[in-house]
């Protein structure tokens, strides 16, 4: 069978001050392999157009010690508009070694960017029913926020759980946030600590703890800003 990865989010959509986020996507053929067809399955997250809310399947030939570079993933590989407002999983499948990186960046008018890079995860590397997630070195200050992302491996709706705990200046619990994630698809929870109710709290220091409830397997992640 071949390889499965999963990239949690990718995205093509508005930012403010009328930048643009997308996807910087790469895959590299390690040193002396063969060429390889690859499989990308775009899973989205919601569409807010009307117009790319279609789980997306495209395949592509990897040349033996090559890679493959798509600045703009959903644009340029997967043909969506450019004024597409979308976000969603990448799964990947591979009947060989395959290395992947992505960066997701906002491309602000100035032609500056700032983005976060999420590695390719596969199963072993996941959270499931038996084993728990941390996310550790988040932090919080008024008007600052919190977005955690999660993705499901598999072709079933998982339900998630993540607590917070404070570490500074004593360890306590913060709260908890309950959700479904639609199968292979992605879900994210913005403004974590303002749905906690803790939007005026200073918090110098929070590690997240993520379980699974029922369904396969998640990739988790925290973004910050």
């Amino acid at each position: 069978d071949d390889a499965h990865h999963l990239v949690a989010v990718v995205a093509h959509t508005k930012g403010s001050q009328n930048s643009v986020w997308g996807t910087k996507f790469v895959l590299t053929s390690p040193k002396g392999s063969a060429d390889q067809e690859i499989t990308l399955v775009y899973v989205p997250e919601y569409d807010r157009t009307g117009v790319v809310g279609d789980r997306l399947e495209r395949t592509t030939t990897l040349r033996g010690g090559k890679q493959l570079r798509w600045r703009d993933v959903l644009i340029d590989l997967f043909s969506l508009p450019q004024s597409a407002k979308t976000q969603g999983a990448v799964h990947v499948y591979s009947p060989g070694d395959v290395l992947i990186r992505s960066r997701t960046y906002n491309r602000r008018a100035d032609g500056s960017t700032l983005g976060q890079n999420l590695k390719a995860l596969s199963a072993g590397d996941l959270v499931d029913e038996s084993t728990s997630g941390t996310i550790v070195g988040l932090s919080h200050r008024p008007g600052s926020r919190t977005n955690i992302g999660v993705a499901a491996f598999s072709d079933e709706d998982t339900e998630v759980e993540i607590r917070f705990f404070s570490n500074f200046p004593s360890f306590s619990p913060l709260g908890s946030i309950s959700r479904i994630v639609k199968a292979e698809s992605h879900l994210q929870i913005p403004k974590v600590f303002e749905e906690m109710g803790l939007s005026s709290v200073p918090l110098p220091s929070v590690t997240a703890s993520v379980r699974v409830r029922s369904g396969g397997a998640v990739y988790a992640y925290a973004s910050v800003g």
